[in-house]
């Protein structure tokens, strides 16, 4: 199940707005990017998504009692897990995604269950007077570690494969199981044999129990085993003072604070790259920010004026930077947050001489294609595996690759043979690089888009003179050709089309300084120049709503290209990137909140660039 659907939700719950089938709706004074997951009677949270993204786990009182349910996002259903008298809590999912441990308490006696997915089975694992709970996975999938409450808490082992039970700890006070190292050797835990909760963590090969935190003036809580590092994230107090964030590897020097305020942050998840750390910070009320330990800066998700952020265990997608939380209006519900850093290197070079260009991504996200030294590559967006699926070959280029509209299997590009621009030609192949045919046969062509299935609009220069270039059309169906827009003294180059097909950006230099227009696809030559693009501007590209233009300018002749945003009708531009480097190729991701592009910064590499200002930096 993990490796089928992998790849197929990148992006697949942006636009759902709940998790319900409920026909209530969510708010329109929500804010973009803050997304209601469910709207089912009763309070929601726990919320726990799996490690494919496909399905989110949560606890619901939908029917007076706290019930597990999982939404499927492929499938736009809700599953019921339990339905009992029971109080159930401590969901977790197994590495392959196929079963979901829980704990389940009859008359205040804790039962260690797995809900198995494939046939909505439900399994006892322990019995009564082992009085078991809080299990958690192995990264093998082969191991549950548990607390079995004798006299005290004592950790436990089950070998799922012999069913065996093993005990782990005999240490006075409870041993709380926070869970497993990312190698599967170490499971750590908070021990309360002292005043202090501090964290432990057992060597599973030599039973050595070591302390990971050696001062005792403060207590440790909340502890998140890192996926990739012998490392543990944490809050807590020091010295008798406010609760704060820590990270730690288990040595003296690898103690390290993230937060150190007069105020109290606590609860820290870190995201699937690790590269975030998100935590619950108090200030007269819940708000949650994020530290990002590349940059050692944080951002505030400012969300204290739209909803209560209630203290419950977050939970990021593995997807997209998307964090689950429970918030409260009237009751608890479930809601996400989604967003990205400002600048990502999304392809780097492979070598010193490699050169990374022409981003496209297709419509759900999951699959990015580019040019490679003029090879077409495609990056699953998940794994970030790329495959080469149309190697050059001598004397021939293939530039320019982009997903077929309606298709997610058909990719077009522009091949040229022998390096003469008269053999300038859209081709179309399969995703894997098969069944390549010839589109067009009248070369020259240059910067060609999409109108619809049938219909390409394109930069044509029939003298290939490579200087004066007019906008044509071409009709599959019909194989035929038609100019939009001429002028021989004048290169004019086709950007983007709407998504509804409409309408057409391009630039132009009519009057000797290159400049954006705007041309209605049903009316040849009815154009109008894009106002407010800088005095000059070039790129431009529609997102994916039409609201916003994306373009690059070198704002009245600065020595460097960069890329702004600007509403389709006009008004305010918003400068988006400022380096050094020129900013080209640029391509609106599917959730029209950040932007591809390529610049060479020593190689030409993709990055992804953030336009969206819905959250503060703090410095």
């Amino acid at each position: 199940m993990k490796g089928l659907f992998r790849f197929s939700l990148v992006l697949s719950f942006i636009c759902s707005s709940c998790l319900s089938d409920s026909s209530e709706t969510v708010s329109e004074s929500q804010t973009q990017n803050l997304y209601r997951l469910t709207t089912d009677v009763g309070d929601q949270y726990s919320p726990k998504f799996s490690n494919n993204g496909r399905y989110l786990a949560y606890i619901s009182t939908e029917h007076k009692r706290e019930d597990i349910f999982i939404y499927d996002f492929l499938e736009k259903k809700k599953i019921k897990v339990t339905d009992s008298i029971h109080h159930n809590e401590d969901i977790e999912w197994s590495p392959d995604d196929q079963f979901l441990s829980f704990t389940s308490y009859l008359d205040g006696i804790p039962t260690v269950r797995v809900f198995r997915l494939s046939d909505a089975t439900i399994k006892s694992i322990t019995k009564e007077e082992q009085k078991a709970s809080d299990a958690k996975w192995s990264p093998d999938g082969h191991t549950l570690v548990m607390d079995f409450n004798q006299k005290g808490k004592d950790l436990w082992s089950l070998d799922i494969t012999s069913s065996e039970f093993t005990q782990l700890t005999k240490m006075e006070g409870d041993e709380i199981n926070f869970g497993f190292s990312y190698d599967g050797n170490y499971v750590g835990f908070n021990s309360r044999g002292t005043p202090f909760p501090h964290l432990h963590t057992l060597n599973l090969r030599t039973k050595e129990i070591i302390p990971l935190v050696s001062d005792e003036s403060g207590f440790e809580w909340h502890p998140r085993w890192s996926r990739m590092a012998f490392e543990v994230i944490f809050y807590s107090t020091w010295n008798n003072e406010m609760t704060d964030i820590w990270v730690t590897d288990g040595s003296k020097e690898g103690l390290f604070r993230v937060t150190n305020r007069e105020i109290e942050e606590f609860g820290p998840a870190m995201n699937y790259d690790e590269n975030l750390i998100a935590y619950f910070s108090w200030d007269k009320s819940n708000e949650i920010k994020v530290y990002d330990r590349r940059t050692k800066s944080e951002k505030s998700l400012l969300l204290k004026k739209e909803i209560i952020i209630e203290w419950n265990p977050m939970n990021w997608s593995p997807f997209d930077n998307r964090l689950a939380f429970v918030g409260r209006h009237e009751k608890d519900r479930l809601y996400s947050f989604s967003f990205k850093d400002s600048l990502v290197t999304l392809v780097m070079p492979n070598g010193p001489n490699n050169y990374e260009t022409d981003a496209n991504i297709n419509d759900i996200g999951t699959y990015l294609l580019f040019n490679d030294q003029n090879n077409i590559v495609i990056r699953n967006m998940r794994t970030s595996k790329d495959v080469i699926i149309a190697p050059a070959e001598d004397h021939q280029l293939d530039i320019n690759p982009m997903w077929v509209p309606s298709s997610n299997n058909q990719i077009s590009f522009i091949h040229i043979s022998g390096g003469a621009s008269d053999t300038n030609n859209v081709w179309i192949m399969e995703k894997d690089g098969s069944n390549k045919k010839q589109l067009t046969d009248i070369g020259g062509i240059k910067n060609y888009q999409w109108i619809d299935h049938d219909n390409l609009v394109f930069s044509y220069d029939p003298d290939t003179s490579y200087g004066n270039y007019d906008i044509w059309t071409f009709n599959l169906s019909s194989n035929t050709y038609r100019p939009l827009v001429q002028d021989e003294n004048t290169t004019l180059y086709a950007s983007s089309v709407s998504r509804d097909g409409k309408k057409l950006l391009f630039s132009g230099d009519f009057d000797g300084a290159e400049k954006i227009y705007k041309l209605d696809l049903d009316r040849p030559n009815n154009f109008q120049e894009v106002v407010n693009t800088l005095d000059g501007g070039s790129s431009p590209v529609f997102s994916h709503s039409g609201k916003a233009i994306a373009f690059v300018s070198n704002n009245n002749e600065e020595q460097y290209y960069d890329i702004y945003v600007m509403a389709e009708n006009g008004g305010a531009v918003t400068r988006i990137t400022n380096s050094p480097e020129r900013e080209h190729g640029i391509e609106w991701m599917p959730d029209d909140q950040s932007l591809l592009f390529s610049a060479n910064k020593g190689n030409k590499d993709i990055y992804l660039v953030d336009v969206d200002k819905r959250m503060e930096e703090i410095n």
